[in-house]
């Protein structure tokens, strides 16, 4: 009985629409996140702890969503799946990497993510990770 209460069957799915659409939990868990991120931000901004002004936390926010989001597929692509690659099909999205419907998304490697933003072309990107740095140092230097 007690190696039993360890079993669960969660269902990925908090709200389900259909068969395969519906809002996932873990698409909650990074809603949140990302909440949760752009109020402190902001909140660090108004109290001068970080050098991101309170008007420019959506610009960083949106900076640092698409970077987890794209890191975090070719993160998934790289380390579970490289075939993903060289595959193409004749159904849209055509190259796999691309087919996010199929699932697929890592969320432990953060470094690559930031290497994707630190690229010199990157330039608006490369401001927003400078932001980050120095957030970063703000919340170490005043134990948030």
């Amino acid at each position: 009985m007690i190696d039993q209460s360890y079993l669960h069957q969660l269902d990925p799915f908090a709200i389900q629409f259909t068969e395969t659409f519906g809002l996932r939990w873990y698409g909650l868990a990074y809603i949140s996140g990302f909440l949760v991120a752009w109020a402190s931000i902001r909140w660090m901004g108004q109290k001068k702890i970080t050098p991101i002004h309170p008007k420019q936390v959506g610009d960083f926010m949106f900076a640092a969503i698409v970077g987890v989001l794209i890191g975090g597929r070719l993160g998934y692509c790289l380390f579970y799946d490289p075939s993903m690659f060289y595959t193409f099909t004749n159904e849209f999205p055509w190259w796999k990497v691309l087919a996010i419907q199929d699932g697929g998304m890592e969320n432990r490697h953060g470094k690559h993510r930031n290497l994707l933003r630190k690229h010199p072309a990157a330039t608006q990107a490369s401001y927003y990770h400078t932001m980050s740095i120095h957030l970063h140092k703000s919340v170490i230097k005043h134990g948030f």
